[in-house]
């Protein structure tokens, strides 16, 4: 190898030097971030924490990414924190009501998790269409369906009179907390009458509720 007049070799312990000096010239390292485990999967139960008790949840569905769910719920609320006795011999048309919620209620430790250990069935919890209310006319309603792996891909959607509508599941994602509030009030309330200008708010109904 031939060097110019003056210009010395290299050497791997001046450019050491260079990088102390100046960290920023390093070529930049990235790794892989691993996704964190959710600490739930389909089929787990869990409970709410209310002023009536603790009211019984399913996770029927996990979305691809996580962090979206779709629950069955279950009444009474029990006074105490539920154990897995509680959930013996429920089945899903026991449950009083169904939606898609956010899991920060089970990754942040405020819902208890009580974890299935048998064998998950998902036909038995099947995935339903979504009904909501047209806006800007309360008698027109749609029905939506939802892939069941990518739960906010909506794969289909039909015009329906409003009656039919109601009678589904809520289209739309409650927060955790925001799903707390609505099971509280229905505690202490009671299912109430659709209201359009609380759909426009973003508040969730109880469709077809009661069931006895």
């Amino acid at each position: 190898m031939y060097f110019k007049e003056g210009q010395k070799p290299y050497d791997p312990t001046e450019q050491k030097k260079v990088l102390q000096l100046v960290p920023w010239l390093a070529p930049r390292v990235t790794s892989e971030v691993v996704p964190k485990r959710k600490p739930y999967g389909e089929g787990d139960w869990f409970a709410v924490p209310l002023e009536a008790g603790y009211v019984l949840g399913r996770i029927a569905r996990v979305g691809k990414r996580g962090d979206v769910l779709l629950g069955y719920f279950f009444k009474p609320a029990i006074p105490t924190v539920p154990v897995i006795d509680h959930t013996r011999g429920l089945i899903a048309t026991d449950s009083f009501y169904i939606c898609f919620f956010g899991d920060r209620g089970l990754t942040e430790d405020a819902w208890p998790i009580l974890h299935y250990e048998g064998e998950w069935k998902r036909n038995g919890w099947p995935m339903p269409a979504f009904g909501r209310i047209y806006d800007f006319n309360p008698r027109l309603g749609f029905v939506t369906r939802y892939d069941e792996s990518e739960l906010t891909k909506s794969i289909g959607e039909t015009r329906v009179p409003s009656d039919e509508a109601l009678r589904l599941p809520q289209d739309g994602i409650a927060g955790h907390l925001w799903l707390q509030k609505v099971l509280e009030n229905y505690f202490r309330d009671g299912p109430k009458p659709f209201d359009p200008s609380e759909q426009r708010k973003g508040h969730f109904w109880f469709h077809g509720l009661p069931r006895e």
